[in-house]
């Protein structure tokens, strides 16, 4: 598979970089409710987010930052904001075993407009509803 992208245009998140890009180490996408399956992306949810909102939440995204890729990306070098992805959302056409996603670019994106709740537009489901 070729590099994965990420993009995100979620702004609230202590992770968003300008030109929408994710400077989370790794991001986890999951069920929005754990017990029911997604029909739709908006059923789906980045565990990752984090409000970009007061000093404790800002110190608590340092440990999951890509620091080294962030540096990189201020100073015009290749790309290297491309977080690790882990995806439990089995309903969806790209999601493979051991929790990988099988899509070159991942879209994040404001859950129908609310800014603290952060889905996977990419989600396109695999499975027929009766």
């Amino acid at each position: 598979m070729k590099k994965q992208k990420v993009e995100c245009t979620v702004k609230s998140c202590a992770y968003w970089m300008y030109v929408n890009r994710c400077t989370a180490a790794e991001i986890n996408i999951s069920n929005k409710d754990l017990n029911i399956a997604p029909k739709n992306n908006s059923e789906t949810e980045c565990k990752s987010f984090m409000e970009k909102k007061g000093l404790s939440n800002i110190l608590n995204s340092v440990e999951n930052k890509n620091w080294f890729g962030f540096a990189e990306e201020l100073l015009g070098a290749e790309e290297r904001l491309n977080p690790n992805i882990s995806c439990t959302v089995e309903t969806c056409k790209y999601w493979g075993k051991g929790n990988i996603c099988n899509s070159e670019l991942i879209k994040m994106t404001s859950n129908n407009n609310i800014p603290l709740k952060v889905c996977c537009e990419t989600y396109k489901n695999n499975r027929i509803y009766l």
